[in-house]
């Protein structure tokens, strides 16, 4: 299988080779018939000649890469993060989505996520305008309270998203956390939850194509603090309070659960017993849902969803494209309070517990940029600064800085650690759905005459944060509850 990906390109560019691909793919004899003749002839528009000249790609690997295409087939062509996250994603992605059809991987690599029989455990993902609707719903001043779990819109919101400000609008503020947070702070009630190794719960996967699977979780040790609650109890206790004839039964969030698998047992088609069944379920850990046959609904192929051929001029107020980086372990920054994972190196860069900018050797070596310079990176909503890495694996004409750091108030390990690169996001949303367009922002790069040493786990220091990553002390003296 051929997996085509869009790591760090310009989407624009990326937008025009997508279509002269499909443009070269439909002229193969051996392409799906299902492309509309309409379609086929607007992609006539994206030769490679034309295409080559905007994005810098010499047209003679096209026909190389069209032939690994039809020779690998089934292939898989994907888009991603980088490619969506621009004024012109939805673009980007209908035309990857169009390789797909015209290869024929629609029901071989492209298939239609399962039907799940429990629809209200379906995993409802994140939005750009859920956050547009929460800031519009502050504006009103009609929100009495408030509850949250789970999300920390003060610090991953975008600095012309002001929720800070907004949230004195609210009378009741309720967070449910295990550690404090930005968003937290600022609340009226903090309720402490379970550690998710203290509590039991449900998943299900966003995308699960070969049945549904739905993982019981369990604790893995005793409650450290007895009255601590999960945030299946708190809500088992407010519906007590509301519907106390169909709640009042359940004790706790445990029974609960049991009780919604064991009523599932026909679903599953067991024979078991209602223990047997829950006993299974806690053993296996997950219960599977066989796979029903699914078709997709027919794809509507049409010529306005195909990107505009053309070169715009770059802006020179702000020459490059900023493409902010997610870290396998800190993600959004909601792990950042984990010393462990701030001790852990990152794959491509191996730099330990700080932020810094990625930028291409070349084009350090041309504005005179060494490693560990102090830059600022200044967009138009604001800036930041940080220590720059040369790292060849990104775009001459691109930056980027991880997402993760930059806590104002997330624990020891977290707070006034690097920076935070939500803030400096432009208030660009896709043209098509209205996301934000987290990869669209443009920004200049201001060299301070300030340098550090990048902390990371290479070359010969053996230093880390002023401490030593290896020390020897005898067994009787180690405080192992205290750093080293």
């Amino acid at each position: 299988m051929l997996i085509v990906g869009t790591q760090f390109v310009l989407v624009l560019k990326a937008c025009l080779l997508w279509a002269l691909l499909a443009n070269a793919l439909v002229q193969h004899p051996e392409y799906d018939k299902t492309v509309p003749e309409e379609l086929k002839l607007a992609l006539k528009a994206y030769d490679k000649y034309t295409v080559g000249e905007i994005t810098g790609i010499n047209p003679d690997a096209i026909g190389h890469v069209v032939a690994m295409m039809w020779e690998k087939s089934p292939t898989l062509v994907l888009s991603g993060a980088t490619a969506e996250g621009h004024k012109q994603g939805y673009q980007n992605a209908y035309a990857i989505e169009l390789l797909n059809v015209i290869l024929g991987n629609v029901g071989k690599t492209v298939t239609p996520p399962t039907e799940n029989p429990f629809p209200q455990m379906n995993p409802i993902n994140a939005s750009y305008q859920s956050l547009v609707n929460l800031d519009n719903q502050l504006n009103t001043k009609k929100t009495k309270a408030m509850l949250i779990m789970g999300v920390n819109p003060i610090y991953t919101g975008p600095s012309f998203v002001d929720i800070k400000n907004k949230f004195k609008n609210v009378s009741l503020k309720i967070a449910m956390v295990t550690q404090l947070d930005e968003t937290a702070e600022m609340c009226d009630v903090v309720l402490p939850l379970l550690s998710p190794v203290e509590e039991f719960g449900t998943h299900v996967a966003s995308y699960q194509p070969e049945g549904i699977e739905i993982s019981i979780q369990q604790p893995l040790m005793e409650k450290l603090h007895p009255h601590t609650k999960s945030f299946g109890d708190v809500l088992l206790v407010l519906l007590k309070e509301r519907d106390p004839k169909n709640y009042s039964k359940y004790p706790d969030y445990y029974s609960y659960i049991r009780e919604a698998v064991v009523k599932s047992k026909p679903v599953f088609k067991s024979s078991m017993t209602d223990d047997e069944f829950w006993d299974s379920a806690l053993m296996n850990g997950v219960l599977h849902v066989p796979p029903k046959e699914a078709e997709f609904t027919k794809i509507k192929l049409n010529t306005a969803d195909l990107p505009k051929a053309e070169n715009k001029p770059l802006d020179v107020n702000y020459p490059f494209y900023f493409v902010p980086s997610i870290k396998a372990d800190l993600r959004d920054g909601k792990h950042a309070n984990l010393p462990w994972l701030q001790e852990s190196p990152d794959p491509m860069t191996t730099v330990v517990w700080d932020s810094w900018v990625e930028i291409h050797p070349k084009t350090a070596e041309e504005m005179q940029i060494r490693e560990g310079d102090i830059l600022e990176v200044k967009s138009s909503m604001g800036s930041l600064m940080a220590k720059a890495y040369l790292f060849p694996g990104i775009q001459p004409n691109t930056i980027s800085i991880p997402f993760g750091q930059g806590h104002s108030s997330y624990g020891r390990y977290a707070n006034n650690r690097g920076v935070n690169p939500f803030k400096i996001i432009n208030p660009i949303t896709d043209e098509k759905t209205g996301e934000l367009a987290l990869f669209a922002t443009r920004v200049q790069i201001i060299k301070t005459g300030n340098k550090e040493k990048v902390v990371k786990d290479e070359g010969p220091t053996t230093l880390q944060q002023g401490r030593k990553l290896v020390v020897t002390m005898a067994a009787d003296q180690a405080e192992l509850s205290k750093e080293v």
